[in-house]
């Protein structure tokens, strides 16, 4: 009787050191994929904020990552709501921290916390929207930033294709204009429909005002078109 009491007592300990092998395998797992997730998440908004003209170490700054991203979304307002709701919200649990134990002091943290729950989502599908609209997305792109931020976050950041626009909200439109410079604001009249330097009209298309025309020799400080061969000085002969 005594060897079936050890062998039972042997098998349980088995049992439940096997089950703790595994439990604990899981969460060093789990820790390891939420670490990655961060890392990847962080790196790709470091390079989305650079993208956009902003520092990039600020999407390691609590707080000011969030204000960054809600200027480059062009929703500067959503970051202060945010902050307004984490403040009042801290501000009214503290009040109803004495009557925790009540039945009044139970329904209005629950009140408090459905309410900034709601203002949070609206906010976040704000700025997701904002985003994917400054950097030339749809409203669909949003909703992958909202649901996927993992995958679309890296698209964002890492796709060469892709380039902050915006002209959405609040934020400053971006232009490159004939010379390739970039630059934030509305877009100069002398930029608008400018051909790129030292390229020739089409056909039946006039030439921008103080561009030589097709064979035409440029002006006296006037840069002579790649491929075309300074005019010599006539007062020299």
């Amino acid at each position: 009787m005594n060897n079936a009491l050890y062998t039972n007592m042997s098998f349980y300990n088995y049992g439940n050191d096997s089950f703790g092998s595994a439990l604990l395998a899981g969460l060093a797992t789990y820790a390891i994929v939420v670490f990655a997730i961060a890392i990847l998440i962080i790196v790709s908004k470091w390079k989305l904020y650079k993208k956009a003209g902003e520092p990039g170490w600020a999407a390691i700054i609590p707080y000011y990552n969030l204000y960054v991203e809600c200027k480059i979304a062009g929703k500067k307002v959503v970051f202060w709501i945010l902050l307004g709701c984490t403040i009042l919200s801290g501000i009214l649990s503290s009040l109803t921290a004495g009557t925790a134990g009540t039945t009044g002091g139970l329904a209005g943290s629950a009140l408090i916390l459905f309410v900034t729950s709601i203002v949070t989502l609206v906010c976040a599908i704000i700025k997701n929207i904002g985003l994917a609209k400054n950097f030339g997305k749809s409203g669909g792109f949003a909703v992958g930033l909202f649901f996927l931020p993992v995958i679309f976050f890296p698209i964002l950041a890492f796709s060469k294709s892709t380039q902050y626009v915006g002209g959405y909200g609040d934020a400053p439109a971006r232009y490159i204009n004939g010379y390739g410079y970039n630059s934030n604001g509305p877009v100069p009249p002398q930029f608008i429909n400018q051909q790129p330097y030292g390229q020739q009209p089409q056909y039946g298309q006039q030439p921008q005002q103080g561009q030589p025309q097709y064979g035409q020799a440029p002006q006296y400080g006037q840069q002579p078109q790649y491929g075309q061969a300074p005019q010599q000085d006539q007062n020299n002969f």
